[in-house]
């Protein structure tokens, strides 16, 4: 077993013998640019992590191609306990600028975890390096912006205290925190019934998981939405609250609708409970999608035209990305505006025996990837020969 197959699996039973051997063994990368903290980091394998960092702590600071250090991959992978530990460590390394980096779109770590729904990770991030709070990412979107949108009420607090000195206001679209709360204090004023301060309640009781707040409201409020588009469902998905979520699909058939409910980031609960590392929350919701008028939600791209089984394979869910492709295998004929398929993805993450071996039993995959390459490319470059006999020809 190779380091990177070790990192992939989690054993580091023998990684010190191999370092002892080689010491440069723990710099090999992926054809992405992956070192085996990526990997391990990708895959919440906190074990290997502690075991390479005792070894070498300077791999904190590599960067993959997508530009993420291996605190970003694993707060992105939403593996948050995983991402406390390896932020202590930068800390105690004084490798401030492995914490503020950006990745390839412009997110940082704050990003990352605010959009996950990881407010402990949050407030431990700002409090480690609170410049973290003034970068934009490509959307123009700051890490305030974020937690409005996501109705992150604690985390936004402790950024509007410390806004004067280090937070950026900034969103997408020429819009700003300052617009976004305005937004919710029109949202919640808008009525005389009470209505508003419901809709407040209700993403407060998704937030939480509070299952008996949401019960004693009014069904009516359960179809509410933030002025960021998101319900009940989404806020409750961000941060995996499984039993909340079942709970208001229970209430009436009739908000199954809930699941193709679109936010103005274009995600879906589904594309929100992958995205943020909530896998169990995404396989309950996965059969519901066979629902009547539910099919089209479920191939559902967000802004960056990503559906939820690149998000599956790119964060290294392989179950999940296998029930996807079972349930909807239209999935892998869909590419997002890096050019990128999910048998792309698959290949360059080296997945030949299980999906990527599924997505080729398609007749009509997509096999497109970035920069002109695709999946035949990327098979190559990771030397799996076998995938490379069988693999659609080059586009």
């Amino acid at each position: 077993m190779d380091i990177l197959e070790a990192a992939r699996s989690g054993v580091s039973s023998e990684l010190e013998g191999m370092a002892h051997r080689d010491p440069a063994v723990l710099l090999e990368t992926t054809p992405e640019g992956n070192t085996c903290l990526h990997i391990a980091s990708m895959e919440g394998h906190r074990q290997f992590c502690e075991s390479v960092l005792s070894i070498n702590g300077s791999l904190l600071a590599a960067v993959n191609k997508d530009g993420e250090t291996p605190l970003l991959a694993a707060v992105r992978n939403g593996h948050d306990s995983l991402a406390s530990y390896l932020l202590r460590w930068c800390r105690y390394l004084q490798l401030s600028s492995a914490v503020l980096k950006q990745d390839k779109d412009g997110s940082n770590a704050l990003h990352h975890a605010i959009r996950g729904g990881h407010t402990k990770l949050a407030l431990e991030l700002m409090e480690a390096e609170p410049a973290l709070s003034q970068a934009v990412n490509k959307d123009n979107e700051s890490p305030m912006f974020i937690a409005v949108k996501n109705d992150c009420v604690e985390v936004f607090e402790k950024l509007a205290k410390t806004s004067n000195k280090y937070s950026n206001k900034r969103g997408g679209y020429g819009h700003n925190a300052l617009h976004a709360s305005v937004s919710v204090r029109k949202a919640n004023s808008a009525t005389t019934d009470g209505q508003g301060m419901d809709t407040i309640e209700l993403m407060k009781a998704a937030t939480t998981g509070d299952v008996e707040a949401m019960r004693r409201m009014d069904p009516a409020v359960l179809s509410e939405r933030t002025p960021a588009g998101n319900t009940c469902l989404h806020i409750a998905s961000i941060h995996g609250h499984q039993a909340f979520c079942q709970a208001v699909l229970d209430v009436d058939s009739h908000f199954l609708h809930l699941l193709a409910a679109v936010n103005a980031d274009g995600e879906t609960p589904l594309l929100v409970a992958v995205t943020s590392g909530h896998i169990s929350l995404a396989s309950f919701f996965l059969p519901l999608y066979k629902g009547p008028g539910l099919s089209d939600a479920l191939t559902k791209q967000d802004k960056h035209e990503c559906n939820a089984l690149h998000h599956a394979i790119r964060s290294g869910h392989k179950e999940l990305a296998l029930r996807l492709i079972a349930a909807a295998p239209s999935l892998s004929r869909a590419a997002n505006k890096y050019g990128e398929s999910p048998m792309f993805i698959a290949a360059m993450r080296d997945y030949q025996d299980d999906v990527l071996d599924r997505l080729l039993e398609i007749p009509d995959s997509a096999d497109g990837g970035a920069g002109g390459n695709n999946a035949l490319h990327a098979a190559a470059r990771n030397g799996n020969s076998g995938t490379v006999s069988v693999s659609p020809p080059p586009s």
